[in-house]
C-alpha cells in the first residue's frame, strides 16, 4: 500500500505545476520511477548496507508562500532509524521506514504521524452513489533525495490529503543542516 503512495508522490513531483507559478525544478535522475507501470519496493525499517546515511537535523527554511516551521532530528539506532520531528506546537517522535525502488529512489515514511486530512480517491462511489469514508492514514510520506526530504503536503481535487495541516505549502522540503 505504502508503494502505491510512493508511486503516485513520484508521479505528482513529476508533473505537478501551481497554475500563475513558474515550474520549480526538481533533481531527478534520468529514469523516473512513477512512469514505471509496476514500482518494485523494498521497505525496510533497519537499516542496511545500502542504506544513505540520514542521520542529522533537517530544517525547511522557506516558510514563504505558505510554509510552515518544520524540524526534523533522525539518529540510528539499533533497530532503524528514529525521528523527532516538530511542527509549529506539535511534536512527533517515531522510527522511520525507507522504501527503495532498486538505485532509482528511497521513500522515507514517518510512521506514527497521522494525516491531517484525507478523502481518498474521489472517484471510488458505492452503490448509492457515495464514498465510503476512508481511514486516515498514519505515516507521513516524502522522498530522499541526497541531504533533502521533500515532502508533498496535500493532493488535488481526484486524491484530496493533507498531511500537515496549518501548513498551505504545496510541497516542504527539509534540508539536512
Amino acid at each position: 500500500m505504502r508503494s502505491k503512495y510512493l508511486s503516485l508522490l513520484l508521479l505528482i513531483l513529476s508533473s505537478c505545476q501551481e497554475p500563475g507559478k513558474p515550474e520549480k525544478q526538481l533533481h531527478t535522475t534520468k529514469a523516473t520511477p512513477a512512469v514505471l507501470p509496476v514500482m518494485q519496493t523494498q521497505a525496510s525499517a533497519a537499516p542496511d548496507k545500502n542504506d544513505p546515511d540520514i542521520s542529522g537535523n533537517y530544517e525547511q527554511t522557506d516558510t514563504t508562500d505558505g510554509g510552515c516551521p518544520i524540524s526534523v532530528t533522525i539518529r540510528k539506532s539499533a533497530d532503524g532509524y528514529r525521528y523527532k520531528l516538530t511542527n509549529d506546537q506539535k511534536h512527533y517522535t517515531g522510527k522511520i521506514k525507507l522504501e527503495r525502488d532498486g538505485d532509482q529512489s528511497t521513500g522515507i515514511i514517518f510512521e506514527g504521524i497521522p494525516y491531517a486530512e484525507y478523502e481518498g480517491d474521489v472517484s471510488q462511489l458505492d452503490d448509492h452513489g457515495e464514498r465510503p469514508q476512508p481511514k486516515l492514514p498514519i505515516g507521513v510520506g516524502g522522498l530522499l533525495n541526497g541531504d533533502t526530504i521533500l515532502i508533498q503536503n496535500y493532493g488535488n481535487a481526484m486524491n484530496y490529503y493533507v498531511q500537515f495541516g496549518g501548513c498551505d505549502a504545496k510541497f516542504i522540503s527539509l534540508i539536512k543542516n
